[in-house]
């Protein structure tokens, strides 16, 4: 999970630290402990492989999740909602539909 999803639920666990994205964004109440950022690099590769092969990405900041637009539909609260009356045999379909679509 991201930090932005963390921060909302320090105070109700009464939380000192988080560590979150697999610790590469550690973090208290003030302050921002460690980060390990994916290089600017690596980051262009991934998302040109991504797009060469037509597969859904999705990149967290410390205020959000960004993605292609399947991924994004799909961090919406309307697609949350009726995510669970979508077979899912039908999953491909609708994926493959949204994103010529879109």
């Amino acid at each position: 999970r991201g930090p932005f999803f963390v921060k909302e639920l320090m105070d109700d666990l009464d939380l000192d630290f988080a560590v979150t994205y697999n610790g590469q964004y550690i973090f208290n109440k003030d302050r921002v402990l460690f980060t390990s950022p994916i290089s600017k690099l690596h980051l262009r590769q991934l998302i040109t492989y991504a797009k060469k092969e037509g597969k859904e990405i999705a990149l967290g900041t410390k205020d959000a999740m960004l993605g292609s637009k399947i991924m994004s539909f799909g961090l919406g609260s309307f697609s949350q909602r009726i995510s669970r009356f979508v077979p899912s045999v039908l999953t491909r379909t609708v994926s493959h539909s949204f994103n010529r679509m879109v």
